[in-house]
């Protein structure tokens, strides 16, 4: 097996090896027998149903962060298609553009250890493979472990899983990157919250500051202002009230907002607004103040006087507090700086270029960076906050303490704004190392492809350099290697270009790098179009050789063809009369038609490899066209000798063809002759005994007669049409008149056998009309005599029975059909018939009619009688419906007979019973009656279809019938009434009777109840109470079991 991995864009191998390792790789071929693969069996519309019943998918994929051509190739769904060495193989769904399918499938140890595992292919058990995993002991295809090549490395980025592992994967992926993410913005909104809030505070602390040295500032211009200065300073002083109160509205907004934050930036933002809250007083102080009197105000000028001394001590002191705060102040800046230079050297690492193997190691620096910034930011926010609370307590000092204490705070807080300056470019040093990361990647990647790309033309150029000019498979080799390499060549340089229009302009090393790939890339393509030129010499010298060799041939080939010419014209020569000219003329054709098809071949060959000769450069290119020119010239001689060829077997062809028709001509004039002497005898409308044998034989003299004349003229036609072609070619002149007379000696045959066609057609008329005229005749004697049979029996019988009517029904209809058929057989020939043929179809007609008529007759009688034997039937039908109602009521009538006696005289059962069976006498009775009347209205819907005397016969028979079941009905409802009555009766005698044996039972208990009075018990023994006691209780039973009944 030879696993190949081609080098181009659609190929993996080329892009997956390194440039020390060959574009293809081979194992050595396995000493087995020549395996076969199962492949999948069924119909496609079969596989695709069980593909969409079910089949299980599995999902290649790349964990890898760069798009790698060796990987890409195999990603995508992959759905199952069969079994191979026992396991399921798969195959890629969709296939990209351009690129081969893809199969995944496991090979068992038969072929040995090396071969034994699953494996990517072009096909199951293939020659071509990209990968191959050796974990043969799982079941599907394993996640991880697949080498690409096949006998590389393994790369854990190709993942191969199920889809629905997948879909479990995708899903914790996903969660654990939503984890992360929300950490990571969580920590990011926090530092970004606290980076703002420590603006916030400071921006709040430098404005309370400001606002506390203007403040100051106007309070020390209020002392010892003089009475014309008061107004001016008590301005400046309003003035100042409204800024502190700007400036306490500023501070309680930021403190509303920090009510949920840090206690220490609340703790912060209180002590401001106390600070506010004093200056703020401390104007309102110097404004009241302001208004005491001037004498107040000199003797306040003349208290101070001697507080000059206390005053140079206050000053002593202020600068001792200064110079405490300067120091600690001083220590909070050092140790921000310090901060900022241990962010300097956590950073140091990333300044290096680095690797992906150092990965790890950088993003550690980046981590540790991150915390040193954080803490630098916070030794700088905390100092800065230190100085504003600083200078805002100087605020007291006096002047030349206060201004030695601004100056050197503010030399303070220029140091933090450049430990601030210089700490911020680290902010984003996380930042700035992906996009480094990346820069480099997107070097290393175009870098390399622009290195494939220069190898791949290297072997362009090395593959041109040893070529002979016959070299034709070098050549191929060669174009196929240019266009390789220009594919890949053209596709990084495209890379190149766009990559150079989207990068930023500032990025001046990344532009310089880019700049530099592209010099390299138009380089490379110089030389590649250096290789296509000299390719192309060669190609060019190669082409001119092969096409003067196969003009050549052509040429050759033609020249022996007309060599042949000159055989075929010698048959000509012999005067032979028994030769067959028509295979000689027909040898000639093919012979001249070979020359006419080479020469053309040739022609149009030659004519085509000058246009390519055109094409040449102009030194083989001028020696090439010479030399065809030549053979060119050779074959305009060749054609001349066939146009020559073509006229001398063209005249010998129309001699032939004239002969021909003259022949045919004759041989027909011959046969007109004939047909003429066989209709001699049918001339004036003769009548004879053999007419119809005359007839047969003038018909068969007139059919060859006819044949002989379509014969000639058809072979007229033919050989006037090739006569016009021979006259075109100029070999046929004179043949015009020739054909012309021929032609009108045909026409004169036609002419004649037209006329002698017409003496046989009256014959044959004669004929046909006494042939038509016996069938016809033979028809209609035969309906006439049926119609004759059917009105005599129709008018001897009165009576009929149902047998009868239906056979004179069926007797009718053949009559009526045979009539019907001669009659239209009879008015399809009067459409055409003339002279006595007409007369005597006229004839039958009017017998047809008169038998017509006679028939109507008959079958309106034989309608009248059928109705008439239908109407009994109906009558005979409804009749036994109501003596049937009548039979069932009379037995009712019966069942009453019990009565008769009187229902006293019966008992209870007696009454019950028949009671009983009269009302079931009466229902009987009931559903006869409704079923007559149902019957009968059935009836006389139907007795309304006949016709005349026989409907109201029938009408008025089942109207009678009607009425009887209505009598019958009446006579039912009164025995109904006289039974409900009885039934009532009888109901009351009998719980009269229940209600008498009640009372007697009580009285018989009551009569055995005295014989147990208190009188008699005494004197009673034990046994005679003891059966007395029984004797009373059976009595109650009897009672109390009556009254219940009842």
């Amino acid at each position: 097996w030879v696993l190949s991995l081609a080098g181009a864009a659609g190929d993996v191998g080329g892009a997956m090896s390194q440039p020390a390792r060959p574009t293809t790789w081979k194992r050595p071929l396995p000493q087995a027998p020549k395996r076969s693969v199962p492949l999948p069996t069924g119909t496609p519309s079969k596989m695709a149903k069980r593909d969409a019943e079910g089949a299980e998918t599995m999902i290649v994929f790349s964990t890898a962060t760069k798009d790698e051509i060796g990987i890409r190739t195999l990603l995508g769904d992959y759905v199952e298609r069969g079994v191979n060495h026992g396991k399921t193989y798969y195959q890629k769904t969709v296939p990209a553009a351009g690129e081969m399918d893809v199969y995944l499938y496991f090979w068992d140890k038969r072929d040995g250890p090396e071969f034994h595992g699953w494996w990517f292919g072009d096909s199951v058990g293939g020659t071509q493979v990209w990968s191959r995993n050796s974990d043969f002991s799982a079941a599907k295809p394993p996640k991880q472990g697949w080498t690409i090549p096949w006998d590389g490395e393994v790369k854990n980025e190709l993942n191969v899983l199920s889809k629905a592992e997948k879909t479990v994967e995708a899903k914790k992926s996903a969660s654990a990157r939503m984890e992360a993410r929300r950490h990571e913005e969580d920590d990011k909104l926090a530092e970004a919250l606290t980076a703002d809030w420590e603006k916030r505070v400071t921006k709040a602390t430098e404005k309370c500051a400001e606002t506390e040295f203007d403040v100051m500032q106007a309070l020390e211009s209020a002392d010892g202002v003089d009475e014309a200065g008061t107004d001016a300073v008590r301005m400046e002083l309003e003035k100042q009230q409204k800024d502190i109160t700007d400036t306490q509205r500023f501070v309680a907004a930021e403190a509303i907002a920090a009510s949920k934050e840090d206690p220490n930036i609340k703790s912060e933002l209180q002590d401001l607004a106390k600070r506010l809250r004093g200056l703020q007083a401390q104007v309102k102080e110097k404004l009241q103040s302001l208004k005491t009197s001037a004498p107040v105000k000199a003797e306040l000028q003349e208290d101070q006087v001697p507080e000059e001394e206390p005053f140079n001590e206050l000053e002593g002191a202020h600068a001792q507090q200064l110079e405490e705060m300067v120091s600690a102040a001083l220590e909070k800046v050092e140790g921000a700086e310090d901060e900022v230079e241990k962010v300097s050297i956590a950073a140091a690492p990333l300044q290096v270029e680095s690797g992906d193997d150092l990965r790890p190691v950088m993003l550690q620096a980046i981590k540790e960076t991150e915390k040193s910034v954080r803490s630098a930011q916070a030794s700088i926010g905390e100092a800065r906050r230190f100085i504003s609370g600083k200078l805002a307590s100087v605020s007291r000092f006096t002047p030349s303490a206060k201004k030695a204490a601004v100056e050197e705070f503010t030399s303070l807080q220029e140091k933090l704004t450049e430990a601030q300056t210089k700490l911020n470019p680290f902010k984003t040093a996380r930042q700035d190392y992906e996009k480094r990361s990346q820069t480099k990647k997107l070097m290393e990647e175009l870098s390399s492809k622009l290195a494939e790309a220069e190898i791949e033309v290297e072997k362009a150029a090395m593959m041109t350099a040893p070529m002979g000019g016959d070299n034709s498979d070098g050549i191929k080799e060669t174009e196929t290697a240019l266009a390789t390499a220009q594919s890949i060549l053209s596709q990084t340089n495209r890379l190149i270009a766009s990559k150079v229009r989207m990068t930023d302009k500032n990025a001046e090393t990344l532009l310089e790098e880019l700049k530099v790939l592209q010099e390299r890339g138009k380089l490379a393509q110089e030389k590649l179009d250096e290789v296509r030129k000299t390719l192309k010499e060669m190609q060019v010298r190669i082409a001119a050789d092969t096409l003067m060799k196969e003009v050549s041939d052509k040429v050759a080939g033609a020249e022996d063809e007309l060599q042949k010419m000159s055989e075929a014209e010698l048959p000509f020569l012999r005067t032979e009369k028994d030769q067959d000219i028509e295979a000689a003329l027909a040898e000639a054709d093919k012979v001249a038609l070979k020359v006419h098809t080479a020469l053309a071949e040739a022609q149009s060959f030659v004519a085509r490899k000058l246009v390519e000769v055109a094409r040449f450069s102009e030194g083989p290119g001028q020696t090439v066209k010479e030399e065809v020119n030549m053979l060119q010239k050779r074959l305009e001689e060749g054609r001349e000798r066939l146009q020559q060829f073509r006229a001398s077997m063209a005249d010998r062809k129309r001699s032939h063809l004239l002969e021909e028709v003259e022949n045919k001509v004759s041989t027909a004039e011959a046969e007109v002759k004939k047909m003429t002497e066989a209709t001699a005898s049918l001339a004036g409308g003769a009548q004879t005994e053999n007419l119809t044998e005359a007839v047969e034989e003038a018909n068969h003299a007139e059919r060859a007669a006819q044949a002989s004349v379509v014969t000639a003229r058809k072979y007229l036609l033919q050989k006037t049409s090739d006569l016009k072609k021979l006259a075109m070619a100029g070999a046929g002149s004179g043949s015009g008149s020739e054909l012309g007379r021929l032609q009108t000696r045909v026409n004169t045959m036609q002419q004649d056998i037209a006329k002698l066609r017409n003496s046989i057609k009256d014959a044959e008329e004669r004929i046909r009309v006494k042939q038509v005229l016996a069938e016809v005749s033979d028809r209609l004697q035969t309906a006439e005599g049926e119609v004759e049979k059917v009105a005599a029996v129709a008018v001897t019988t009165t009576e009929m029975s149902a047998e009868e009517i239906e056979r004179m029904d069926k007797a009718n209809s053949s009559a009526k059909a045979k009539l019907s058929a001669t009659a239209k057989l009879v008015d399809v020939k009067l459409k055409s018939a003339q002279g006595f043929m007409q007369e005597e179809l006229l004839a039958m007609r009017s017998r047809i009619g008169s038998a017509e008529k006679k028939l109507g007759t008959v079958l309106a009688a034989a309608s009248e009688k059928k109705q008439q034997l239908a109407s009994a039937e109906l009558v005979a039908q409804v009749l036994e419906k109501v003596e049937k109602s009548d039979g069932v009521l009379k037995k009712a009538s019966e069942a009453e007979l019990p009565f008769l006696k009187g229902i006293e005289v019966l008992s209870a059962a007696e009454t019950q019973q028949a009671i009983a069976a009269c009302e079931a006498s009466a229902a009987l009775a009931q559903k006869a009656i409704s079923e007559a009347r149902t019957a009968t209205l059935q009836k006389l819907a139907e007795a309304k279809e006949f016709e005349g005397s026989v409907c109201d016969a029938c009408t008025k028979d089942l109207l009678s019938l009607q009425k009887r079941l209505d009598a019958s009905a009446a006579k039912l409802t009164e025995l109904k009434k006289d039974t409900t009555d009885r039934k009532r009766k009888a109901q009351l005698q009998a719980s009269g009777e229940k209600i008498s044996a009640v009372e007697a039972a009580v009285k018989k208990l009551a009569e055995t109840m005295v014989r147990f009075s208190d009188e008699n018990l005494s004197k009673l023994l034990r046994d005679e109470a003891q059966a007395l006691c029984q004797e009373i209780a059976k009595a109650e039973h009897v009672a109390q079991a009556s009254v219940v009944s009842t």
